[in-house]
């Protein structure tokens, strides 16, 4: 019943895209992946693992946290949900498949560009022919870890663009790093 232009939600494989606008972030010198996560959600009194918590554990799923925590910061606040969150693991330590270190990951990009990483990548996505496409967001902020909805074709470009190192017709897209 669905056709290759039929537009799907990804699901985790939107992880993968927020990583690249994460890695883009860091090309165009906007932060680095050793930066603290407090230093983009300032906060009172951080816990010792909140302190030491770097978008390096964001992307490596390795916060520290015990669980997934998108449940527990998909809400109309997802900065102030996450800061109250207990760490029982140093930041490094732990891995736990966590949706949320990716939405927390799409906030920065929001932070540090002023865009959604819908809107940051959209450059990827013309170089790609991709033209059909969204994030489901909240408050304007694209989810990271799920949500984003793509086709097939699109799907296929944005990995072969990954197999050949950032290259789409002979023009680095992405840095290959």
């Amino acid at each position: 019943p669905y056709e290759v232009s039929d537009i799907k939600q990804l699901f985790s494989v939107s992880k993968t895209f927020t990583s690249i606008a994460i890695g883009k972030a860091i090309d165009n010198g906007l932060l680095n992946i050793h930066d603290k996560v407090i230093k983009f959600f300032p906060c009172n009194n951080p816990s010792e693992y909140l302190s030491k918590m770097e978008i390096f554990h964001l992307i490596t799923m390795t916060t520290g946290h015990d669980h997934c925590v998108m449940p527990d910061i998909a809400s109309s606040n997802p900065i102030e949900a996450f800061l109250k969150l207990d760490i029982p693991y140093e930041p490094g330590t732990k891995f736990v498949y966590n949706t949320g270190a990716s939405l927390i990951l799409s906030i920065i990009i929001n932070i540090v560009t002023g865009m959604s990483v819908d809107d940051y990548l959209k450059d990827v996505y013309d170089a790609l022919g991709i033209t059909n496409h969204f994030y489901e967001s909240i408050n304007g902020v694209s989810l990271g870890g799920v949500g984003l909805h793509l086709n097939i074709d699109g799907m296929l470009a944005f990995g072969k663009m990954l197999l050949n190192e950032g290259v789409v017709d002979g023009k680095q897209i992405i840095s290959k790093e």
